[in-house]
């Protein structure tokens, strides 16, 4: 397994709005990169490649705990993956090769460790307020740590609702002529934009 990442700046946030059935630009940025990896590698290295679908329903991966076994970073406290370069503000997408590769992570990178958490004020929907996940729910072997939002304090259902709201919320492109597919769809980032790992004052 590869997997990549594409820094998502705060001062570019179109990266991920969709535009009607449009994947966002970042998106496309990713999957172009890794399509010109699985042309490059086979006939560079001779080992075959797989373009990994984006959704796990459709047979791709849950890339954010891919990242933190390929060494990118770790699963921080808002649920994200946390990149000591640039905090939780990127995107990724991910192959497979034919070839046994050794993992490169996870490091020991701990940026939440005395953090006081702003993440997990931030959120609209309270997401983080109450535990949700416990071992008798996602099963006795996770370790200390390993669960959602690190301690379970985690609602997926919440977070849900704020990008329903979102979808509500799209606003019509310029000239769209009242299309729903010229519609924008502005996804919430408040757990994400809060982080201080990655940004300019933190470095």
């Amino acid at each position: 397994m590869l997997v990549i990442a594409v820094e998502h700046p705060v001062d570019r946030p179109e990266m991920d709005w969709w535009f009607g059935r449009c994947d966002p630009p970042g998106n496309r940025i990713l999957a172009d990169t890794i399509q010109r990896l699985c042309d490059w590698i086979p006939e560079a290295f001779g080992i075959r490649t797989f373009h990994l679908p984006y959704h796990v329903e459709r047979g791709g991966i849950y890339l954010k705990d891919a990242a933190v076994v390929a060494g990118l970073g770790c699963i921080g406290r808002n649920n994200l993956l946390v990149t000591r370069e640039y905090g939780p503000r990127v995107r990724l997408r991910a192959l497979t090769l034919d070839v046994d590769l050794p993992s490169t992570g996870p490091r020991g990178f701990d940026p939440c460790e005395g953090c006081d958490a702003p993440c997990l004020r931030a959120c609209p929907r309270g997401a983080f307020d109450r535990r949700v996940y416990g071992p008798a729910k996602v099963g006795p072997n996770v370790g200390p740590g390993q669960l959602p939002g690190r301690t379970g304090h985690f609602s997926r259902a919440a977070c849900n609702i704020q990008m329903e709201a979102d979808i509500e919320n799209a606003v019509e492109q310029p000239g769209g002529g009242g299309d729903d597919c010229m519609k924008i769809v502005k996804y919430c980032r408040a757990c994400e934009l809060s982080c201080p790992v990655g940004s300019a004052e933190r470095l």
